[in-house]
């Protein structure tokens, strides 16, 4: 899927608390773990195995604006 088909209308902003890479540092393909602080008030409710979408503020020098 593409950023486009999903609602992004009702973003959260959440304050990066840490992020660790998991992946070994020679591969190509790169996953962090990321530690994220909500907002006082604002749940985020999710099932095992789900995931959730991380909207960095850009540009970046690669991927997608």
């Amino acid at each position: 899927m593409n950023l486009s088909e999903y609602d992004i209308s009702n973003p959260v902003t959440a304050t990066l608390l840490r992020s660790e890479r998991i992946t070994p540092g020679n591969w190509e393909a790169e996953v962090r773990h990321l530690v994220l602080e909500l907002p006082p008030g604002v749940e985020l409710n999710f099932v095992e195995g789900q995931s959730i979408g991380v909207l960095a503020p850009g540009p970046h020098p690669f991927g997608n604006p």
